[in-house]
């Protein structure tokens, strides 16, 4: 389950998309939250049974947008899911997440690694690699292999 979970976390986008509500990723494709369950009512004249639909989460494809019309139903599926046992943060072994945070950690870990190949690089390589970012245009730029690696030699 733990593997499964970083599959899904090194699949996460880059960029957040734009979505009208709050998004929450999970490791599993087709997860469920209770949100609410309201109980059978039994109209006490009539004896109709009115039963209760309870408000559920489901999540798709490891996705789930609250986008819910009204603002305090909204506020309150993000209150419950923010408080169930189960909600963390990715790779904690948490169920599922915000995908701001997943996003927000996955460009800090990308940028720590960035750091880490730059200090380990000769300084040389590094000057050339700086002048060609500032040279270059909107175009990716292809960072240098780490010394020593296999894409090195």
């Amino acid at each position: 389950m733990r593997a499964q979970s970083e599959q899904e976390f090194d699949a996460t986008p880059a960029e957040m998309p734009k979505v009208d509500g709050t998004v929450y990723l999970s490791a599993f494709p087709s997860y469920c939250v209770q949100i609410t369950a309201p109980a059978d009512l039994t109209d006490p004249i009539t004896g109709r049974k009115t039963i209760g639909r309870p408000m559920k989460a489901m999540f798709s494809a490891g996705r789930y947008v609250n986008n819910a019309r009204d603002k305090k139903v909204r506020a309150h599926i993000d209150e419950v899911l923010q408080s169930n046992s189960r909600y963390g943060k990715p790779g904690s072994g948490a169920d599922y997440w915000l995908a701001e945070s997943a996003i927000r950690m996955a460009q800090a870990a990308a940028k720590a690694s960035a750091l880490s190949l730059l200090r380990a690089m000769p300084r040389e390589d590094v000057e050339r690699f700086v002048a060609e970012l500032q040279q270059g245009d909107a175009t990716d730029v292809v960072m240098p292999a780490a010394p020593g690696s296999p894409a090195a030699v």
